[in-house]
């Protein structure tokens, strides 16, 4: 069976097949092993005794992410997904980080044979591959072939939580790739500072839930200042934006919106942008390994 998951700071994202169909799946990246009255409301995944609520709690914001916690949330993404014991597994990391995370992965999860319960089931999964992909690189490989093989200049840029990704392609074949290490969570921070300002007692879940709830907005005065960081920072790898048709991708994408297009040109937010780099890692590793 194969699976690719990504493991993004905010949100995991699980694309399989199911039938003839590749399916895709979503859930918030955080959970908590704190001690519970009631499980039965909760989807719980238990390692070594631990129980650990899945969608509940903090995020993890540690930047490496060979060094989180993230064998709960991975675990979850693969019962999810299928019932199999022996899969095989594509992931992402930050375009500039792959080299050195991919074999830190292998070493961690590779031919490990990982005992579990997923919602009180006896689970034993063993991984016989595992592959690691560059984040907004990996989208190239959900763009129409029309556009991937026509003679020019495209970019893709990955707005995640705590990096953004940037890859640009000459005449189908890979340009640059860069990572810069901030995202939309600091727009989000900044929200936190500012409301802890006033007196609120609260914390970055609650700027997310008041965000998604239409109770609080990022102004676009912000937005602006983190696209134009995105522009000037690009030029220390000399990336030239003007030379570029783009694509914008990742969930910070949405958290911007169309004010983008004021700067990467019109309609430079792609469909599903928050699930085209799951989807690049399935389909690359489809190319990769096989059917």
């Amino acid at each position: 069976m194969k699976i690719a998951v990504d493991l993004g700071n905010r949100n995991i994202k699980v694309a399989y097949k199911k039938g003839d169909k590749v399916q895709i799946d979503s859930f918030q990246a955080r959970f908590t092993d704190e001690e519970q009255q009631d499980y039965s409301s909760a989807e719980v995944i238990e390692i070594d005794g631990v129980k650990y609520c899945i969608e509940q709690g903090n995020y993890d914001f540690e930047f490496n992410k060979t060094e989180k916690n993230y064998l709960p949330l991975l675990l979850t993404a693969i019962s999810r997904a299928t019932d199999e014991d022996e899969l095989e597994i594509m992931m992402g990391a930050p375009a500039e980080h792959v080299s050195g995370l991919r074999e830190v992965f292998k070493q961690q999860l590779l031919d490990k044979e990982i005992e579990f319960k997923y919602k009180a089931e006896k689970r034993k999964i063993k991984i016989k591959k595992i592959g690691v992909i560059g984040e907004g690189f990996a989208s190239y490989f959900t763009l129409p072939s029309a556009v991937r093989n026509v003679n020019g200049n495209l970019g893709i840029i990955d707005i995640g939580g705590r990096t953004i990704n940037i890859a640009t392609f000459i005449n189908g074949k890979q340009d640059k790739v860069c990572t810069l290490n901030f995202g939309i969570i600091d727009l989000k921070n900044n929200l936190l500072k500012e409301l802890k300002k006033a007196g609120k007692d609260y914390d970055i879940n609650t700027i997310e839930n008041l965000l998604a709830n239409g109770k609080l907005n990022i102004e676009e005065k912000e937005k602006e200042t983190l696209i134009k960081k995105i522009i000037n920072d690009t030029k220390l790898y000399k990336i030239d934006i003007n030379l570029y048709s783009w694509f914008i991708i990742g969930g910070g994408a949405i958290d911007i919106g169309n004010i983008l297009d004021n700067y990467f040109g019109k309609d430079s937010i792609v469909k599903d942008a928050l699930y085209t780099n799951v989807l690049g890692y399935y389909n690359f590793m489809i190319a990769k390994w096989g059917v």
